[in-house]
């Protein structure tokens, strides 16, 4: 082999390893009780399974459906998504047994580096929880609202949005602006027992 035949190669060899990411290693030490972090019903709830010793920081977001033995991940969840859990409300309808709705899940930091991809997104169910997609709103809100089959993201007193979980959720001009004050979101038919997110930190955070 010539000279440069073995640095060609060698050069090859430092690329291919460049592109390979490094294996995952599993947190070695004590995880955390996963936790009921929103009740639905007595039934129903989102259960955070952490994957570290603190109860808040990391882990899975997922859904429960005790009575149709669901158990489905909703989507890896980190301690910058609790940080944008609405201040003024998440209720999902609890008369609704087939459409769902989680908190916003966070983008990532690295989004910035020119990959897309820098909106929070929204999941939501359309199968009672069983496979979940995400959708994209106008813009992040304070209240999220899933009642029959619409979904609310409210902003302000008058400012919000509205979509169909009937029809596919997927550009921006699949949400309705609206003036709520004008216009009042649906009455809830059946309270949640929670109406916030929360999830109690063990003080290993």
């Amino acid at each position: 082999m010539t000279l440069m035949r073995a640095a060609l190669v060698f050069a090859l060899l430092l690329l291919a390893g460049c592109g390979t990411p490094p294996p995952y290693v599993q947190y070695p030490g004590p995880v955390a009780d996963p936790q009921v972090v929103y009740r639905i019903d007595d039934s129903r709830y989102f259960e955070l399974v952490p994957q570290q010793a603190a109860a808040c920081v990391e882990g899975t977001l997922t859904y429960v459906d005790q009575q149709q033995g669901i158990r489905s991940a909703v989507f890896h969840w980190t301690g910058r998504d609790y940080r944008t859990i609405p201040d003024d409300g998440f209720v999902i309808d609890a008369a609704n047994t087939r459409y769902l709705i989680g908190p916003w899940k966070r983008f990532p930091y690295s989004c910035q580096s020119g990959g897309g991809g820098c909106v929070d997104r929204l999941p939501y169910s359309t199968d009672s929880g069983r496979t979940w997609q995400f959708t994209t709103p106008i813009s992040d809100g304070n209240g999220l609202y899933a009642i029959g089959d619409d979904i609310y993201v409210v902003f302000d007193e008058h400012d919000a949005s509205v979509a169909e979980l009937t029809k596919p959720l997927t550009t921006f001009s699949d949400w309705t602006r609206f003036d709520v004050a004008a216009h009042p979101l649906q009455r809830i038919a059946k309270a949640p027992l929670d109406n916030r997110f929360h999830c109690t930190p063990n003080g290993k955070e």
